[in-house]
């Protein structure tokens, strides 16, 4: 390009404190993600939803554009769920708690894909079977419109969106502006 290097440290990425909160909000966002971790209630996004609904690439994808610290958490069908999530989810603001749903019809392919992955020989597609079953899949719907409702969480469905899409309306509900601007100073 005929243009000499400046050989200057920090010319792509400026190391300020912005910089360092998004690296504690990508760490914090893997630590806390499908349903580890320990410290939820310094969530400031919580991601709820059956398996395969984009909770882990919409969390990361937060984390890593905006900065923000969130968790995300598996509603599976075993007995005391609801409990198990109100006690990770103790501390945490109601209003920054988002259950995601996805279509029964787009869930079933989306698990099919991944169990072509995961099942590699007859025991592992017996074992997984369960995954795929659409009654199944249908329970796990009802209780996480159920767990929803209870709680009064503002339901997102996800079914064939861009995580662009449904970050923006995410960071909307959570007013992410007035939340940035708290955190410039």
């Amino acid at each position: 390009l005929g243009v000499h290097p400046e050989y200057r440290p920090g010319l792509l990425q400026i190391i300020d404190d912005k910089y360092y909160r998004k690296i504690d909000a990508i760490g914090y966002t893997v630590e806390h993600d499908d349903g580890r971790g320990t410290r939820h209630a310094e969530a400031e996004l919580v991601l709820v939803g059956p398996s395969r609904c984009c909770k882990t690439p919409l969390s990361m994808y937060i984390a890593c554009n905006f900065g923000l610290r969130v968790a995300n958490i598996p509603i599976v069908q075993v007995d005391g769920m609801a409990q198990m999530l109100e006690q990770q989810i103790r501390g945490v603001k109601a209003q920054s708690v988002f259950g995601l749903l996805m279509s029964l019809e787009e869930l079933s392919r989306v698990r099919e894909e991944r169990w072509n992955l995961l099942a590699h020989d007859e025991q592992s597609k017996k074992d997984l079977q369960a995954y795929l079953d659409r009654r199944v899949i249908i329970e796990e719907l009802a209780l996480c419109r159920h767990i929803y409702q209870e709680h009064n969480w503002t339901v997102i469905d996800v079914t064939k969106r861009a995580i662009e899409e449904i970050s923006e309306e995410l960071l909307g509900k959570i007013h992410y502006n007035n939340l940035n601007s708290s955190h410039r100073s």
